[in-house]
């Protein structure tokens, strides 16, 4: 016989257990998370243990969406203290600065230097200057 004990259990696993049982995809979801999907499927079929659960609440504090994925030239300047992008230049132009000496731009480019998408240009911070060819490579020379 069902009495109104096993309704208020019934209750209390509805309203209180399960939410924090799928609390994981909840922050996930609310953190609009790049593994959403990973942390639900985690949280579904291994949250029952807590280290399923605790796997799936890490992921869900992971990267966001909307958290910026530098390419790997800006991460190595911010690793050297430099601002990406942003190239120091000499006064005439013709040689870039990186942190202890000066390179010539018609030999080589800052690794933190942005890119054009087709690969042949970088950005000074003012005009897009051509990518100088690697030594001894044969190089076509970009279009336009």
């Amino acid at each position: 016989m069902i009495t109104s004990g096993h309704y208020v259990f019934l209750l209390f696993l509805l309203l209180v257990m399960v939410p924090i049982y799928f609390l994981p995809s909840f922050i996930a979801v609310g953190r609009h998370c790049r593994n959403t999907g990973i942390v639900f499927l985690i949280n579904l079929v291994g949250g029952w243990t807590a280290v399923g659960w605790i796997v799936a609440l890490i992921l869900a504090f992971g990267p966001t969406r909307n958290d910026p994925v530098l390419p790997i030239g800006q991460a190595y300047a911010r690793s050297l203290g430099l601002t990406p992008s942003k190239v120091t230049l000499s006064p005439d132009g013709r040689f870039w600065w990186d942190g202890s000496t000066w390179h010539d731009t018609e030999t080589s480019v800052p690794p933190y230097a942005r890119r054009s998408p087709d690969g042949y240009y970088w950005w000074d911070g003012a005009q897009w200057r051509v990518i100088p060819p690697p030594p001894g490579a044969s190089w076509t020379s970009p279009p336009g």
